[in-house]
């Protein structure tokens, strides 16, 4: 976790922040208020927290986060007091997220020194991606259904907003879940005394643009009695609605703008969601699925049209050739006739109507095979843990598939990411898919693919077969699907990672590997790579990587034995920046034998493989 300290020459004392920072090299912002509720003393120190601040002779910002080592930035560290200073002038500003967060922060924790102020889910998650905005960057809170979430504006919107001429907020917002928004997006201003409320539209998963014009006839009164002037000339915190649906989802934001009448315009720019289109199939089959991209624009809603050239132009059919942004378009390629290759087929450029805004070229690839794709084979007993090699699999367990013609080439391919937010791995890889299947023959999901070769598929269980006795798991390759073959799921199946001779896939508290001549000392660290934990907290999207703001945990009941003595378990889950990798961090103790012994985990009544780690 961030950690602060204050030194003084009677003690110090420290401030441990809520959350760890992350992976990502994205700079974030952390706030530690002054008040003794919120930090401890260092053991052995029992002076009181302010006679430390009355002489405070030294500051420290922890600086190592983890034993591999890396790099960790610091940036506009600040001491600030608010106490009777003048109210700040607010100015016109715009935060575009193209290069970070720019000092946006969620409401979570609770803010001690705004009572008004809303309190979020402990769950969620605040992200910043770098390429899906609207245009480039933008932030988005993970919301995991619990307390209702918000964004929180930073500082530089927090002051008096009197002196603007005819204020109002502009921003693009969009909503993702599986039923849809059914709350719209809502502002709250809160100051001294009082809390207003704009009301505004229903978003969608497209790119919208809200307008809240700062006037009291659009905002409601929610509690104080200081009016909407007084309130204007001391707003101390801005919160943006990211709780619109019921259960899990992702709401964003982005282009936030607070405006006047004399501000100059702010640039609009057209957006296009896929800037690669790409039909595969058969020369000799049906056409392929048509695609669907989403067509937005930034700072207010623009007319579109699409046009098509290339070789191949007038096979490439839309479901709208023009319309307002937002709009989703469907692309369709009629393959009739052509032949088999790889091709760049045509390109579709969509233009803003009436406006000077750069318009977006879409390229249009055609594959297209010689033959149908052979019927993939599983073998018999093929579908097994990826560590242990046995037929038991967990929601969640990275897993294998053994057969002949799985769909890939003899090499293999690894697979990536979807994306450039790197965080999910695709369902699908040149049209090779892993079906997952309930007993009743109905299909349950597609499962993430890790690799993917012509005699091996490894995948990651769903964790959507949570509850479930058996599944069927069968191959698609491009329409050519195998029989499929029953696996048992139970609660957790874990597997330690092994190679050579049975040898642990652990690492040493230096970030080296553990080998037998490169042991691990007692009561030191180490760091075993496994599968198959089960059920996480906080739940974990099928496919997604594990972040560490916050940490997913497996919570079900875990013991650890080497050559039969128990070793204290320091942490147990999901490996950040992994997918259904388990990080189980142990330490052995002073009664473990020494040199190469066996290494044995129980997670929920379920014993792993033995696996061989070095001890000194």
């Amino acid at each position: 976790m961030v950690e602060l300290r204050v030194f003084s020459d009677e003690g110090a004392w420290r401030w441990i922040g809520y959350t760890a920072p992350g992976v990502n090299a994205e700079w974030e912002t952390f706030s530690a208020t002054i008040q003794e509720s919120e930090w401890i003393p260092f053991e052995g120190t029992f002076v009181e927290f302010e006679e430390v601040l009355s002489n405070p002779k030294r500051l420290e910002v922890r600086a190592t986060y983890h034993g591999a080592g890396g790099t960790v930035g610091l940036d506009n560290f600040e001491l600030l007091a608010r106490g009777d200073l003048p109210v700040p002038i607010v100015l016109p500003a715009i935060n575009s997220f193209s290069a970070g967060m720019d000092g946006w922060m969620r409401n979570y924790p609770a803010d001690a020194k705004i009572e008004a102020s809303t309190t979020g889910d402990e769950d969620s998650q605040l992200i910043w991606n770098e390429f899906e905005g609207n245009p480039e960057g933008f932030v988005r809170i993970v919301e995991s259904g619990g307390a209702p979430d918000a964004f929180v504006v930073p500082g530089v919107y927090l002051g008096d907003w009197r002196q603007l001429d005819t204020p109002r907020i502009e921003f693009d917002y969009r909503h993702r879940s599986t039923s849809g928004a059914n709350r719209p997006v809502e502002i709250l201003i809160i100051g001294p005394g009082a809390v207003f409320r704009w009301t505004g539209a229903l978003p969608g998963d497209v790119w919208s643009h809200q307008i809240a014009n700062v006037i009291v006839s659009e905002w409601m009164q929610v509690s104080g009695d200081a009016t909407f002037d007084e309130l204007l000339g001391n707003v101390l915190r801005v919160e943006i609605s990211a709780d619109q649906a019921q259960g899990a989802e992702l709401n964003s934001i982005d282009n936030f703008s607070l405006l006047t009448a004399d501000t100059p315009p702010v640039l609009q720019s057209l957006t296009v969601s896929r800037r690669l289109i790409s039909f595969s199939g058969v020369a000799t089959g049906p056409n392929p699925d048509p695609i669907a991209t989403n067509i937005t624009a930034a700072n207010g809603e623009l007319r579109w049209e699409a046009t098509v050239d290339g070789p191949m132009a007038d096979r490439v059919l839309f479901s709208e050739e023009s319309g307002d942004t937002p709009t989703e378009v469907t692309v369709s390629f009629d393959t009739q006739g052509a032949a088999a290759g790889i091709r760049r087929a045509a390109q579709i450029t969509f233009t803003a109507v009436g406006a000077t805004v750069s318009p977006v070229v879409v390229v249009v690839r055609l594959i297209l095979s010689d033959q149908p794709n052979p019927t993939p084979v599983i073998s018999s007993g093929g579908v097994v843990n990826s560590a242990t090699y046995q037929p038991q699999l967990a929601p969640g367990t990275l897993a294998t598939i053994f057969g002949q013609s799985l769909g890939g080439t003899p090499e293999g391919t690894v697979a990536s990411f979807v994306g450039r937010t790197q965080d999910s791995l695709p369902t699908q890889i040149n049209g090779v898919r892993v079906l997952i299947f309930n007993s009743d023959g109905l299909l349950i999901g597609e499962a993430p693919i890790t690799y993917l070769g012509d005699s091996q598929i490894n995948f990651q269980m769903l964790f959507e077969v949570a509850g479930l006795a058996v599944v069927d798991v069968a191959v698609d390759n491009a329409g050519a699907i195998s029989a499929s073959q029953r696996v048992q799921i139970t609660g957790s199946a874990p597997g330690i990672f092994t190679y050579g001779q049975g040898r642990a896939v652990a690492v040493n508290g230096d970030g080296t590997l553990n080998t037998a001549g490169n042991p691990v000392s007692r009561r030191q660290v180490l760091t075993v790579y496994m599968t198959g934990q089960g059920p996480v907290v906080p739940a974990l999207a099928s496919g997604k990587a594990a972040g560490t703001n916050p940490l997913v945990l497996a919570p079900l009941k875990a013991v650890a034995f080497v050559a039969g003595h128990e070793v204290v378990i320091d942490f147990l889950g999901m490996a950040p920046g992994l997918v259904g990798v388990l990080q189980f961090n142990m330490r052995p103790s002073h009664f473990t034998p020494l040199g190469d012994q066996p290494l044995i985990v129980n997670i929920g009544g379920h014993d792993s493989n033995v696996a061989t780690i070095s001890i000194q």
